[in-house]
């Protein structure tokens, strides 16, 4: 049996299963037991269905209003398809949920994927919103095409419109959230099962972060500070 297949069928197990609640003693099937929609989610994006794990993450959503991860997939898949405005609104809802319920953290066994979670992701989400929502010259320009036309304000040929400042200076406010991604980590404020447990933001992302990071830099003329964020690229063991 493939991994994948054995995952997929502990799964199944979950979803027709009844668990008696340890601490109420009321009785959860597993059709309505939320960190079962938010793995099977997981796993469907894992193998590029994005229809189907959105579905499930909005069910796990539904179900469970503590799971601030799961409302940060579908804020997630809502940047992939460009969709920046509900994207912001989901992981703004994201964030609220983890406010909210962080102090119950660890009431429930489920809580464990809560627990490990790293919400300097969600900034980091943000943050790329902004990035990519301000890094063209125009709003039509498209980012993906580069190097495409970005905004060099430093040594703009002419003096740019209201509509440029705005975006220049929300391309510099992304690195705000960036940083907020970075530091969230290091947080001794936070409660300490979650400061424990916390698993750090995968490497994947942690090198994105520094690109980007580097690029507000060059674009703003730091030329310093954007060599100093893309130091150690050029090693091949950044991309193994």
């Amino acid at each position: 049996m493939e991994v994948n297949d054995n995952a997929l069928e502990i799964l199944d197990l979950i979803y027709h299963k009844t668990e008696k609640d340890p601490i109420t003693g009321t009785e959860i099937e597993g059709s309505n037991y939320a960190e079962g929609y938010y793995q099977r989610g997981r796993y469907f994006a894992s193998i590029k269905e994005s229809i189907q794990a959105r579905r499930f993450f909005e069910k796990a959503a539904t179900l469970d209003p503590a799971h601030y991860l799961a409302s940060m997939e579908l804020g997630e898949n809502a940047i992939r398809l460009a969709n920046f405005g509900e994207a912001d609104k989901l992981l703004n809802e994201s964030l609220k949920r983890f406010e909210n319920f962080k102090q119950s953290y660890g009431a429930r066994e489920e809580d464990e994927t809560l627990i490990q979670g790293n919400v300097g992701r969600i900034y980091f989400d943000k943050a790329r919103i902004q990035y990519l929502s301000a890094a063209g010259i125009h709003e039509k320009d498209k980012i993906t095409e580069f190097p495409g036309r970005k905004i060099y304000p430093f040594r703009a040929r002419a003096a740019m419109d209201t509509v440029a400042k705005t975006r220049s200076m929300e391309l510099k406010n992304s690195l705000e959230g960036f940083s907020k991604a970075e530091s969230v980590q290091t947080d001794e404020n936070e409660y300490t099962l979650i400061r424990r447990w916390r698993t750090p933001l995968p490497p994947e992302i942690q090198r994105e972060l520094r690109y980007f990071k580097g690029w507000v830099d060059y674009m703003s003329g730091d030329f310093a500070a954007s060599l100093n964020e893309w130091s150690g690229f050029e090693d091949e063991e950044e991309y193994n």
